[in-house]
C-alpha cells in the first residue's frame, strides 16, 4: 500500500522523474570528462560534430558559413547554419568549449519533460501515463547519448515538440496565432536539420483532420503555415542562388539517398555496407573527375544524387520493403557503442561493443543466434547483455505503444488519427535508414503511446 501511495504522490513522483533524467545524463557527463584537453578530439569532435564544429569557428573567426579547414574558405551547401550558429554563441560567451555546448543541451533537452506534460493535459491523458512515457524519454539510451553529443538532435526534438504542441492549440484558440507560432518554431527546426521540411506536410495533414474546424479556416490555417515557413526559409534559398545558382535550402536530402541506395545493395546483393559504399563510389568516379568549384558543387551533388535515385527507383519494391521494416526496426535495435565512446574514447569503443550497423550486419550474415554469438566472442560479455537487454526493453515499448494505439483508438478518434498519421509520416519519411537517432524527432510522442499502453496493461492486471 505504502508504493501504491507513493506512486499517487505527484510531487513524489516529479522528483523521482528529475532523478532519472539527470542522473544519466551527468553521470556520463562527469564519467567522459569531456572538459579535459585531448577529450574533445577523442570523445566529442567526431563524425558529423567536427563538422558542425568547423563551421561554427568559421562564423566566429572569419565571418563566414563555410566547413573548410584551408583557405581560400568555400560556401557551405550541406549543413544548414541554425546549429553551428548555436554553437558559435556560446563560444563567443564561454570561449571554445565544446563541453560547455554538452551541458546546455543537457539541461535544454530537460524541458522535453514540461513540454510532454503539457501535451498530456491537450490529450487528457492521466498524469501515471505522462510519468511512464517521461520516464521512457528519460532513460531512452539513445536520447541519454544525443544530449552527449554535438549534434543538433536533441534540440531539434525539443522544438519539434513545441511546434506540435502550439499546432494542437488550433483545437482550443482562434486559428492564425497558433499556427503562426508553430510554424515559426518549426521553420527553425529547419535551419537546425533541414530534412524537417517534410514536417511541413504532415502539420497540413494534421490541421485537415481536426474535427472542431470549418474547412474554409482549415484552408486558411494551411495556407498560413507554407507562407509563413517559405518566407522563413527564403533567406537562406537567397544565400545559395547567390552561391551555387540555386533557389533551394539545401541539397542534405542527395546525400541522405545514398543511404538507401546503399541499404538497397546490402540486402538485394547480400554484401556489407563496406563493399555496398565502394561500388556506389565506382559509379560515382564517372562523374567526379573534374576538380570541385564553388559553382558545380550542387550540380555535382545533383548527378550523385541521379545515380541514387536510379537504384532506388530500379529495386522500388524492395525499397519501400525496407522502409517499413526500418520504420519498426529503428525504435527496437539498440546502439551501444556510442556509451563506451563517451565515456573512454573512440578506440575503446571500437573493440568492445557494436553500432546498429554492426549489429544489422551480423544478422544477415549470420542470424540471430550465430550473431549474437559472434558479440560474444569479438566483443565482450557487457556488450552482449547490452544489446540484448535493450533490444528487450524497446520491443517492450514498442507492445505498449501498440496497446496504447488500441485502447486511444476506442478512448479518442480523433487524437488517435494525431498520433498514428504523425509517427507514421515521419518514421516511413526515414526511408531505410538504421540510425537510431533518426527516431529522436517525435520520440517524445511514441514515448506517450507507450506509456499509455502500459499505463493500461497495469490496470488491466491490478483489476484481475
Amino acid at each position: 500500500m505504502v508504493v501504491y501511495k507513493c506512486y499517487l504522490n505527484k510531487k513524489v513522483m516529479w522528483i523521482v522523474l528529475l532523478l532519472f533524467y539527470f542522473l544519466p545524463r551527468f553521470s556520463i557527463f562527469l564519467l567522459s570528462s569531456p572538459w579535459e584537453v585531448n577529450a574533445g578530439e577523442e570523445k566529442i569532435l567526431i563524425n558529423d560534430a567536427k563538422n558542425y564544429n568547423r563551421c561554427a569557428l568559421n562564423i566566429l573567426k572569419n565571418r563566414i558559413f563555410s566547413n573548410s579547414e584551408k583557405f581560400p574558405l568555400s560556401p557551405e551547401a550541406h549543413i544548414t547554419p541554425g546549429y553551428p550558429f548555436y554553437i558559435a554563441v556560446f563560444y563567443y560567451i564561454f570561449g571554445e568549449k565544446p563541453w560547455v555546448i554538452l551541458l546546455s543541451q543537457i539541461l535544454l533537452q530537460s524541458f522535453l519533460l514540461w513540454g510532454m506534460w503539457l501535451l498530456v493535459k491537450m490529450f487528457g491523458f492521466s498524469f501515471r501515463t505522462y510519468f511512464i512515457g517521461a520516464t521512457i524519454v528519460s532513460l531512452d539510451s539513445v536520447n541519454v547519448i544525443t544530449s552527449m553529443v554535438l549534434i543538433p538532435d536533441s534540440i531539434f526534438s525539443l522544438i519539434i515538440l513545441f511546434s506540435f504542441i502550439y499546432l494542437l492549440k488550433i483545437r482550443e484558440q482562434k486559428l492564425l496565432k497558433p499556427i503562426f507560432v508553430s510554424t515559426l518554431l518549426l521553420s527553425t527546426g529547419i535551419y537546425f536539420k533541414p530534412g524537417a521540411r517534410f514536417i511541413i506536410l504532415v502539420w497540413s495533414i494534421l490541421i485537415f483532420i481536426l474535427k472542431e474546424i470549418k474547412l474554409k479556416e482549415k484552408l486558411k490555417g494551411v495556407g498560413l503555415l507554407w507562407l509563413v515557413c517559405f518566407i522563413s526559409i527564403l533567406p537562406w534559398m537567397a544565400r545559395n542562388y547567390k552561391y551555387f545558382g540555386h533557389l533551394s535550402f539545401s541539397y542534405h536530402i542527395y546525400e541522405h539517398l545514398r543511404t538507401h541506395a546503399k541499404e538497397i545493395l546490402v540486402e538485394k546483393l547480400h554484401v556489407s555496407e563496406k563493399d555496398a559504399d565502394f561500388m556506389i563510389n565506382q559509379q560515382l568516379k564517372k562523374i567526379e573527375k573534374k576538380r570541385s568549384t564553388i559553382r558545380n558543387i550542387w550540380n555535382r551533388a545533383y548527378k550523385r544524387y541521379k545515380i541514387y535515385k536510379e537504384i532506388i527507383l530500379g529495386n522500388w519494391l524492395l525499397w519501400g520493403k525496407l522502409t517499413v521494416r526500418d520504420a519498426f526496426l529503428v525504435y527496437i535495435l539498440p546502439s551501444t557503442s556510442r556509451y563506451i565512446q563517451l565515456i573512454f574514447g573512440e578506440k575503446y569503443a571500437s573493440v568492445t561493443t557494436l553500432s546498429v550497423g554492426e549489429f544489422m550486419n551480423l544478422l544477415r550474415e549470420k542470424g540471430l543466434i550465430n550473431g549474437l554469438r559472434l558479440i560474444y566472442n569479438k566483443k565482450s560479455i557487457a556488450g552482449l547483455l547490452f544489446v540484448i537487454i535493450i533490444s528487450i526493453l524497446n520491443f517492450c515499448l514498442f507492445f505498449g505503444a501498440g496497446v496504447g494505439a488500441i485502447y486511444l483508438f476506442r478512448l479518442n478518434t480523433e487524437i488517435f488519427w494525431i498520433i498514428i498519421i504523425t509517427l507514421g509520416l515521419f518514421s516511413l519519411s526515414i526511408g531505410p535508414v538504421l540510425d537510431p537517432r533518426y527516431k529522436l524527432t517525435f520520440f517524445w510522442l511514441f514515448a506517450l503511446l507507450s506509456g499509455l499502453g502500459i499505463d493500461r496493461l497495469f490496470y488491466l492486471i491490478a483489476k484481475k
